[in-house]
């Protein structure tokens, strides 16, 4: 068994967001908005592995 951990990535945006669309990662990432703060975030990740998420599209509400 191989133990998982959360990990994210958190940015600001100023309007609200209605999804994220075409994330290149490795793993399946989430994302949730309070405020400004965004945050993208997965809980897949195995011990000691790396969480990458690249070239995604903001869709504003």
């Amino acid at each position: 068994d191989i133990p998982y951990l959360p990990s994210q990535i958190s940015f600001s945006c100023e309007f609200p967001i209605k999804e994220i669309t075409n994330i290149r990662a490795h793993i399946p990432v989430h994302f949730r908005q309070q405020g400004n703060a965004v945050t993208l975030f997965t809980n897949s990740i195995p011990l000691g592995g790396a969480f990458y998420a690249e070239g995604f599209r903001l869709v504003l509400s």
